[in-house]
């Protein structure tokens, strides 16, 4: 509770305990923990972008900045960035890890 009022994200604790989101969700409403908005940051909607672009492939950004495919698929065709055939990425740029 007290790491996610802090402001880390359902996301990561849930993968850090192996606790389900809706799960995380429910236990912290139960302790009257007023819950975030949900859905990708400005800043991970970014990353995603700049990852797509120098190379990775959707897979590759899914593993990077934690959200379904889906939905950085739908980020990406939102900000205008042409899809790649399916397949593999280029080579993507050693600074990109972060």
């Amino acid at each position: 509770m007290t790491r996610y009022t802090a402001g880390e994200a359902i996301r990561a604790l849930s993968r850090e305990y192996s606790v389900s989101r809706s799960g995380l969700r429910q236990l912290l409403r139960g302790e009257d923990v007023a819950l975030r908005e949900q859905g990708i940051t400005p800043e991970d909607t970014e990353k995603a972008v700049r990852l797509y672009e120098n190379g990775l492939t959707i897979r590759q950004v899914v593993d990077r900045v934690g959200y379904s495919y889906g939905t950085i698929r739908t980020i990406l065709h939102g900000h205008g960035v042409a899809l790649r055939a399916g397949g593999r990425g280029k080579r993507a740029l050693s600074d990109e890890r972060s």
